[in-house]
């Protein structure tokens, strides 16, 4: 009996996280370490998992990188005293008022792309020297800024602009198009980013966060090409019907 209890037991466990605040931290938003039942470490870079320590046993545990979507919803860091993990949801929108916002292509572009460890201009040099921690740190606050006015045209106090000079704000309209960005993502465009949804032992939201599943292909960028496709087109239609006149072959009959 015993044996049967302990193999039934994990199957009706829900799903959790304990969020930790991280070493990049830019308070008080991301970078954020979660720490997750089941583990969704195997889907990011090693550039954006961080280790940290669990306050009660004093073992290092090692966790996700990820970014809240809510400027006015709180949680309690698991190592700022909050021993019970969130339960743990994931969809394409957040719960909880004032901030539930579905998912935009923007955020799921901006996430997958730190998740990846290919966020361009993004410092994920976290060697020893204490000038890059302190970069990173700087390029989290502007990363959650973004994320923040890509949610809804959110703002924090304290921290960049989430539209103006942003490199990450800029870098998503420059894939997807200024009209893209706030769109909500579906399954075939959210970059495999989805929303995890926090709620307490008693049921209360708590503030939700990023995870990158990394099971959807990417979209194709949505700016035009400036000509270049219609241009390589053209060429190449014209040289079809030059060959197909050199051979003398038949054209088709219009219709």
């Amino acid at each position: 009996m015993a044996l049967a209890a302990a193999l039934i037991t994990p199957s009706l466990m829900a799903d959790s996280v304990d969020l930790y605040v991280g070493p990049y931290f830019y308070s008080p938003g991301g970078e954020f370490t979660a720490v997750t039942t089941p583990n969704y470490n195997g889907n990011y870079s090693p550039s954006a998992l961080a280790s940290v320590t669990d306050p009660y046993n004093n073992s290092v545990v090692q966790g996700f990188e990820t970014f809240c979507v809510q400027s006015d919803v709180d949680f309690t860091p698991y190592n700022w005293g909050n021993a019970t993990p969130y339960n743990l949801s994931i969809s394409l929108s957040s719960i909880g008022v004032p901030d539930a916002f579905a998912l935009s292509e923007g955020t799921a572009y901006l996430y997958s792309q730190f998740a990846q460890g290919t966020l361009s201009g993004y410092d994920f040099n976290t060697g020893n020297d204490p000038t890059d921690a302190a970069i990173r740190t700087q390029d989290a606050g502007e990363l959650q800024a973004a994320i923040w006015a890509l949610q809804g045209g959110q703002t924090y106090g304290g921290f960049p602009s989430g539209t103006v000079g942003n490199p990450y704000y800029a870098d998503a309209v420059g894939y997807l198009g200024a009209n893209n960005v706030t769109t909500a993502a579906t399954l075939a465009t959210d970059f495999g980013t989805e929303i995890m949804n926090l709620t307490d032992a008693n049921g209360g939201p708590a503030q939700n966060q990023l995870i990158y599943l990394g099971s959807t292909p990417p979209p194709t960028s949505s700016v035009a090409d400036s000509g270049t496709t219609s241009a390589l087109m053209a060429m190449s239609l014209a040289g079809l019907a030059y060959f197909s006149r050199k051979s003398g072959a038949a054209q088709p009959t219009p219709r």
